[in-house]
């Protein structure tokens, strides 16, 4: 007798043995159930792509007698033996779903640095854009301002302003005798010691050359670094409140104004910069005055606060109108044949004095442009100048000596004190009461200014001290 056959059917769809099956005119056997969905959206045979329709397909008559259980679920061992089989499916299945779930995450990190790496790179790109387009506007402004101010010089003062000098000339001296000469006592200035240090300036070219405290609120201070910027900083915030970028070399001065947020910044490009801000904001434009020839060396506001002084190594000096952007005048004389490396202004408005390369120092009456005293006795030139309020002293000092002088009779000193020879000074600042004097140089030096007696030494900077300043009450400085 011949071995029987077993014949199984298989849905094309599902690779399961169908419950109803059907054919198909092309010989497919099918799930009724399912090829009748497939076919509610489609009008072709899912394997053979032939057309095909419900009414075409042939039911196909089965035995429904219920299928005896396999082989290996009759026995307890069949059943575990299937029972592990399933397991080590699912193992399987489970452990390649890890392997999925694992690639995606490598593929979504992967997407995740790419798109933070595009918006920084995006980011740099439009910050080197925005600085860009912020050099081209002030090279723009520059261009604009060099031919401009060269055609607003004056030969000589507006008989208006020199008259407007004298009137506040005469009343800022009927003011002299009632003013304020409070000071802290000594013993205070005596424990003077560091309070904060602030790193403010670029780190990739570190140095700041010039310092200033303004007069109406000492923890507002303005930096000029090699970095060619002036930073403003608030002490009590401990933050940068804005940095003025738009010289080109070094800025070597700073200045604030008296009575407003307004800032002057001379530099070695030769330029001296104004820059305001809207009230209440800390977004600085500037203007520029290009009438000097050489480094600036000094930047004072003038009483009258509508203008401004510089001097320069070119042995001029600049009158300027920070309202109108005008320069009055730039002077220079004969009687000057060296660099001028320092300038203050008399606290009466009228004369400027000038500390010169060879050590001798002229003031001159400014409204008139002229020299009307000179004296020296610094060797190796005078390399700080500041008046006293009591409008007949002055102080300078050379790279290591420091006197005081009385303008009534400069053939003798009142007081000179010498300092080491290798203390290099760079600067120097009297309290507005001129009770205290402070020098910069290998460290920074308090006196007492009238007798020129060393109260302390601040020895807390690693590198040469290259500007010094109180603040408006001489209850600190800022070095």
């Amino acid at each position: 007798s011949k071995p029987l056959s077993v014949v199984v059917m298989i849905c094309a769809l599902s690779g399961q043995e169908p419950v109803v099956p059907v054919i198909s005119p092309a010989g497919y056997v099918f799930e009724k159930s399912l090829i009748e969905k497939y076919l509610s959206q489609n009008e072709n045979c899912p394997i053979s792509n032939d057309p095909l329709s419900v009414e075409e397909l042939i039911p196909i008559k089965i035995n429904k007698a219920v299928q005896p259980r396999p082989a290996g679920a009759a026995s307890v061992p069949g059943l575990l033996q299937m029972f592990q089989n399933e397991w080590d499916a699912s193992v399987l299945e489970t452990f390649s779903l890890k392997k999925q779930l694992d690639a995606v995450r490598q593929e979504l990190a992967h997407a995740l640095y790419q798109h933070d790496a595009s918006c920084r790179v995006i980011a740099r790109l439009i910050k080197e854009r925005d600085e860009a387009r912020e050099a081209l506007i002030e090279a723009r402004e520059q261009v604009k301002a060099q031919p401009n101010t060269s055609s607003m010089e004056v030969e000589g003062f507006p008989s208006d302003l020199e008259k407007q000098m004298k009137i506040l000339a005469k009343e800022l001296s009927g003011k002299r005798p009632n003013r304020d000469t409070s000071a802290p006592p000594r013993d205070q200035i005596k424990k003077f010691s560091e309070k904060q240090s602030n790193a403010i300036h670029k780190a990739s070219t570190p140095g700041i050359l010039a310092v200033d405290v303004h007069s109406k609120d000492a923890d507002k201070i303005v930096t000029g670094g090699v970095d060619c910027t002036a930073v403003l900083f608030d002490r009590a915030q401990k933050q940068k409140l804005a940095t003025l970028t738009g010289h080109s070399k070094p800025v070597t001065k700073v200045a604030f104004h008296p009575n407003a947020t307004t800032i002057a910044t001379g530099s070695r490009d030769k330029t001296v910069r104004v820059w305001n801000s809207a009230e209440g904001t800390t977004s600085y434009k500037s203007q520029t005055f290009s009438s000097h020839n050489d480094e600036i060396t000094s930047l004072i506001f003038h009483p009258i606060n509508e203008y401004i002084v510089s001097t320069s190594r070119d042995k001029t000096w600049g009158f300027h109108n920070i309202e109108t952007g005008d320069t009055v005048a730039t002077t220079k004389s004969e009687k000057i044949n060296t660099p001028i490396l320092c300038g203050a202004v008399h606290p009466d408005c009228l004369l400027l004095g000038t500390g010169q390369q060879d050590g001798a120092i002229s003031l001159w009456d400014i409204s008139g442009q002229s020299i009307v005293l000179s004296f020296a006795n610094h060797k190796k030139g005078v390399r700080a100048l500041q008046f006293s309020e009591n409008g007949f002293q002055v102080v300078s000092a050379g790279a290591n000596e420091v006197i005081l002088w009385d303008l009534r009779n400069t053939k003798e000193l009142v007081k000179k004190t010498t300092l080491d020879s290798a203390f290099d000074l760079s600067s120097l600042s009297l309290t507005h009461s001129s009770a205290h004097l402070a020098v910069a140089g290998a460290s920074v030096v308090l006196y007492h200014t009238q007798s020129l007696e060393e109260i302390t030494t601040l020895s807390t900077h690693t590198e040469r001290v290259t500007d010094v300043q109180w603040d408006r009450a001489g209850t600190s400085i800022a070095s």
